[in-house]
Formats: C-alpha cells, sequence, structure tokens
C-alpha cells in the first residue's frame, strides 16, 4: 500500500518538529540578497540541481501527484536503488499554453536537490517522466507569504509581486512560481510560502 502524502512529503524535511509543524534543520539552496523593495527580497541563486516531473489538473491535486512521485524517487525509487537527498523548497509553475474548455492545466513540479549534487553522478529514475534537472545561475524576486497555499492565495500573492514591480529598477524575466517550504500538518501561521519570478534590472527610461 502506497505511503500517505504527509509520510512522502515528510521525507523532504529533514530534522523537522513534525508535531507542531515548526521547520527546523532543513537544507534549501544557497543565496544572497541584492535588494530589497518592502517585502519583496531580489535573491541571487547559484547554479542548482532538481528533479522535476509534469502532471495535470487542479493545483492542490497536480502538487499532490507530483510530490508522491518526486519523494519516491528520493527515498530510492530510481535505478539504484539509492536514497537521494532532498533541498527545498517544493516548486511548482503553471507549464504551456492556457487550457481550453474542459483540459486540465499541465504543471511542472519540481524539488531541488543539495549543492554538491551532480546530474552525472545522481541515480537515473525509474520513472519516466522525471527529469533531472541542471538549474543555471539566476536572480529572483521572491515574496513571501503564510498560511494554507491554496490556489486563490497564490494567485493573489502573484499579482502582488508583479505590483511591486511596476516601476521598481526590476522587471520579470520568466513565469512566476510558487515555492512550498513546510509539510502539510504545520501551524499555517508559521508555513513559509513564497511566489518566485526571475528578474533582470530594467533599461533606464
Amino acid at each position: 500500500m502506497p505511503a500517505t502524502l504527509p509520510v512522502l512529503f515528510g521525507t523532504l524535511f529533514i530534522g523537522t518538529q513534525s508535531v507542531f509543524g515548526i521547520r527546523a534543520g532543513t537544507v534549501e539552496p544557497p543565496f544572497a540578497v541584492v535588494d530589497r523593495l518592502g517585502a519583496l527580497e531580489i535573491r541571487q541563486y547559484g547554479p542548482r540541481v532538481a528533479v522535476e516531473v509534469h502532471v495535470a489538473g487542479a493545483e492542490d491535486a497536480a502538487r499532490a501527484a507530483a510530490v508522491e512521485r518526486l519523494t519516491a524517487f528520493v527515498g530510492g525509487a530510481n535505478l539504484r536503488g539509492e536514497e537521494v537527498a532532498a533541498a527545498l523548497p517544493v516548486a511548482q509553475r503553471p507549464e504551456g499554453a492556457d487550457p481550453g474548455p474542459g483540459e486540465a492545466r499541465l504543471w511542472a513540479v519540481r524539488i531541488h536537490l543539495p549543492m554538491h549534487a551532480r546530474i552525472a553522478t545522481l541515480p537515473p529514475p525509474d520513472d519516466g517522466a522525471l527529469r533531472l534537472r541542471a538549474l543555471p545561475a539566476k536572480t529572483v524576486a521572491v515574496l513571501r507569504f503564510t498560511g494554507v497555499p491554496r490556489p486563490t492565495r497564490t494567485a493573489e500573492r502573484r499579482a502582488a509581486l508583479a505590483g511591486m514591480l511596476a516601476g521598481s529598477g526590476w522587471q520579470p524575466a520568466g513565469a512566476a512560481e510558487a515555492w512550498f517550504y513546510d509539510p502539510p500538518w504545520t501551524i499555517p501561521a508559521l508555513r513559509r510560502n513564497e511566489i518566485a519570478v526571475p528578474v533582470l534590472p530594467r533599461e533606464p527610461g
């Protein structure tokens, strides 16, 4: 019988105090804050490695299905049967064109792997839909928020981030995505969620 989603998701949160859902001792890609616009941070990330899968469906359901497959990979469901260390956040972004009537939205969901990870040395996934990806260095604008990240809430925060960038010294340079740092049982007020979008310095004039 498959493990429940909270158990699977919990494998990503090494050191988390699960009784109260307080994050502690987790690993995430290092970054430098190069600018601040009120609540908005402009972060510089170096190259990273991630494992990603595309899943169609409603936002919450697609994320749950993707996390189950991704955590199976890090738990040993790969061609070498090896456990793979995972880092936060879990990232989700809409993929492809807007769906037509009666069609499901396609989502790309990924988890990050530690900074020492290299695709050449990682075990290949045994799930043909999973892909190991080398992510380039990137500057991103990040807006943090708490609470349960329901679709209406993430959409609201995406709009807020876009509004904060308008007229600033930074312009969007790609699609926004949602980042999640906590397991489902975390107290909503203590959850760390973020909306992130790649940015470039805005040209003068």
